[in-house]
């Protein structure tokens, strides 16, 4: 089997700290397209190049992962 998106929920639920940093490693090694959903947005800062954040259905951001990181958070005005 060799898709070509993983869809991921929460992946790191569960794995202590080293468990995720495991886990971000091997995510940012696979070729293949991430749609990960979460709510450690620092964690999946490590493993995506691009952020969608989604608050009531909505879109409120959708930036390439550095812009994100250097702006506010538009859901809680704060970094």
């Amino acid at each position: 089997m060799s898709p070509e998106i993983l869809l991921l929920d929460e992946p790191y639920a569960g794995l202590d700290p080293q468990g995720r940093g495991q886990l971000a490693t091997l995510l940012s090694g696979l070729p293949q397209t991430r749609i990960v959903v979460g709510h450690d947005l620092a964690w999946l800062r490590t493993v995506c190049d691009r952020t969608i954040l989604l608050a009531d259905g909505r879109v409120m951001a959708d930036h390439p992962d550095e812009r994100i990181q250097a702006s506010p958070c538009p859901l809680c005005g704060s970094q």
